[in-house]
């Protein structure tokens, strides 16, 4: 898209006040997010171990700086979804947890990410449905690493694990890489909802007719049980491609710590059905 400005005035300030003129131009051209990129601060990417390397003691793939977890919960997919603790951890270095999975020949499938909102996407069995939960930081990682000083007591390890912040991370390692997570830098002013945000809300969802945007249900006389969601987890980015209307159930799928009632749960369900 062109862009046209006139800047007549400021030239003759400029010349008034005698300002030396100079000769510049902006670069027209713009660079995409390359789709690794893409898929690293999405979905993630399933790896091999040796396509991961240390760059500054983190973990690398392909130069970009992520951290690793293990998405497959099959085993235990309804405790995760309840209880944090009995989630798998995210790791960000080569700790003695995966030294000693490697030597126990137990050591599994890895998703790389350098998701910036600490939502990670698990998975049980079933259908492979998935969900994006928090996880926590491995502790052997944050003493292995030192990070914020962990190494210096297991309750200081523990502080760091709790209050842990994805941005925050990447940030204080962004010196060993050449290019920096997407989003880096966003706006801060745009991690809380904005004040007109429940009009916004609700002309998105009448500007859907008051459908889910990923299962179809009409909820037109139940409009209580579509929300609107915010793609990027940006909860201020109202961005029109940014916003998608989701029925309750469906906007619980992508996040992990939401509860749906048994009621609310029902009636959509039958609305399906209909």
């Amino acid at each position: 898209m062109k862009l046209s400005f006139d800047f007549s005035e400021l030239k003759i300030i400029a010349e008034k006040i005698g300002a030396d003129a100079s000769d510049f131009q902006l670069d027209d051209v713009i660079k995409p997010f390359e789709p690794i990129e893409i898929k690293l601060a999405t979905t993630g990417i399933e790896v091999d171990f040796d396509e991961i390397e240390l760059i500054g003691g983190v973990f690398a793939y392909k130069g970009h700086h992520v951290v690793l977890y293990i998405a497959d919960h099959s085993y235990n997919m309804a405790e995760a979804i309840e209880n944090k603790s009995r989630r798998n951890k995210f790791h960000i270095t080569d700790c003695c947890t995966l030294q000693r999975k490697k030597g126990n020949n137990t050591f599994e499938r890895y998703v790389a990410t350098n998701k910036l909102d600490g939502l990670f996407r698990i998975h049980g069995d079933e259908n492979k449905e998935e969900l994006e939960v928090e996880l926590d930081v491995c502790m052997n990682c944050l003493k292995q690493t030192n990070y914020k000083d962990a190494s210096d007591s297991q309750r200081q390890r523990k502080q760091v694990k709790q209050e842990f912040n994805m941005q925050e991370f990447f940030a204080q390692y962004q010196s060993s890489f050449a290019k920096m997570p997407s989003g880096m830098g966003a706006d801060p002013n745009k991690t809380n909802y904005t004040k007109d945000w429940d009009q916004i809300s609700r002309e998105y969802k009448k500007s859907k007719n008051y459908c889910c945007e990923d299962c179809g249900v009409n909820l037109l006389n139940y409009s209580q049980l579509l929300q609107v969601h915010h793609k990027d987890s940006l909860k201020g980015n109202n961005d029109i491609n940014n916003l998608q209307a989701l029925c309750m159930l469906c906007h619980a799928k992508r996040h992990g710590h939401m509860r749906v009632s048994f009621k609310e749960k029902n009636k959509i369900e039958v609305l399906r059905k209909q």
